[in-house]
């Protein structure tokens, strides 16, 4: 049996209703705010990566929201052999 640590994921409905409200709609734009790497950004978005928390911190500045508001966390799940 193999068991999942617990992660955190985006809410992604909530980033995009608020990058629009704020004019960040291009990952350069929000990047900017962020203060970090535009390539990050694309990293996290797309999967590749899971954002550390200099990036949950940064978002959240960015977009002036709470860290619950923007990230939900997913528990760990244990697999059946």
């Amino acid at each position: 049996m193999s068991t999942t640590h617990p992660t955190l994921t985006v809410r992604w409905d909530v980033v995009k209703a608020l990058r629009e409200t704020k004019d960040l709609d291009d990952d350069t734009s929000l990047a900017i705010a962020m203060g970090i790497d535009r390539s990050t950004i694309s990293r996290v978005f797309n999967g590749k990566s899971q954002p550390g928390p200099r990036f949950q911190a940064a978002l959240c500045v960015a977009l002036n929201a709470k860290l619950d508001h923007l990230f939900k966390v997913v528990p760990a799940t244990k697999d059946a052999a």
